[in-house]
């Protein structure tokens, strides 16, 4: 490593460590601002709150994955412009001695359980979890998402790309694509995965500077908080909250009439209204498994007591229409 380089580092993890509370294994993660070491299973996590932190804003996350050699420490201070705006930074520290790569099923399931520590403590907006991480870091983004497709928003793989088929299990996912032209180590595939994200019907962007090679293009990382950012407009995010506080709350049918109510505005964006769309999808098939298991009780009075029970909860779903005839078949 080059010498200034060396010391840069040196001095950001210096700086980094004087203003971080370490929490162990085993005490609660603190529900407050700050920058946090958490020490997790096999490895840690970096956490950095902004100080306006809130339980009711519902603060949006963005997990950025170190390089080859890389550390969480570093890799922390990389989205800090989002601090501004009231996101939750996350970095995590891989499971390999050596940091120079991540495993996709240790690490992947390692930081689905450390993230979800985090949302459950701050309260984190579940529709806006950015994954991303620079070389060995972007290699490992979409294989981070495909743990569980349904966990992350959108996804941004940088300096390092794949795709893989088992994103089409949700199609409202989008990504950011990015890799300089001259980077020997990352175009080929990057070029590869955008075409087939492309081809697949994806809301994907790619970005690739003519004369960048393997590093970040000057004011990159805010271009992608800036796209990240955009994809649900601040006053669209009511409806998404408003939609998550029916399913708290059992109401599921309520839940989707709220959100079908934005996805039929005229200013509702691509992004928003893909997950709106398969937020929808989800509740209709928990419905529909719901009435399957109310149909096999054998009861018949016991059998009204839950389709009642259903036709109240889904009462604004399409599935709930259906509950309302079967119910009606059974009191004949």
């Amino acid at each position: 490593m080059h010498v200034t380089r060396l010391m840069a580092l040196l001095v950001l993890l210096a700086f980094q460590q004087k203003g971080t509370t370490t929490i162990a294994k085993g005490d609660p993660l603190p529900a407050k601002p700050g920058l946090v070491r958490r020490n997790f299973a096999k490895s840690f996590y970096m956490l950095n709150v902004p100080g306006g932190w809130k339980p009711e804003k519902r603060p949006g996350l963005i997990l950025f994955m170190h390089g080859s050699g890389g550390r969480a420490e570093g890799a922390i201070g990389t989205f800090t412009m989002a601090l501004d705006k009231g996101y939750i930074l996350f970095s995590p520290e891989t499971i390999a001695e050596n940091r120079m790569a991540w495993d996709p099923d240790e690490d992947g399931k390692n930081i689905i359980a450390m993230i979800e520590e985090v949302i459950r403590v701050f309260n984190v907006d579940r529709d806006r979890l950015l994954c991303s991480g620079f070389s060995a870091g972007g290699a490992q983004t979409i294989p981070q998402m495909c743990v569980n497709v349904d966990f992350f928003t959108a996804g941004s793989p940088c300096g390092g790309c794949c795709y893989s088929a088992e994103l089409e299990k949700n199609p409202a996912l989008s990504f950011y694509v990015y890799c300089g032209k001259k980077d020997a180590i990352a175009y080929t595939g990057a070029e590869q995965a955008y075409d087939s994200l492309d081809k697949k019907g994806f809301n994907v962007r790619f970005i690739a500077p003519e004369n960048i090679g393997h590093a970040m293009e000057p004011g990159g990382w805010q271009k992608i908080f800036d796209w990240f950012d955009g994809l649900i407009p601040e006053e669209q995010l009511p409806y998404f909250h408003g939609a998550r506080d029916f399913m708290e709350k059992k109401q599921p049918g309520k839940a989707v009439a709220t959100l079908k109510k934005l996805a039929a505005m005229k200013t509702v964006t691509r992004h928003a209204k893909g997950r709106c769309d398969r937020l929808c999808a989800q509740i209709e098939a928990a419905g529909a498994d719901e009435l399957a298991k109310a149909k096999e009780i054998e009861d018949p009075k016991k059998a009204v007591e839950a389709l009642t029970k259903l036709k109240a909860s889904y009462d604004g779903a399409e599935i709930g229409a259906k509950i309302e005839a079967a119910l009606k078949e059974l009191k004949k």
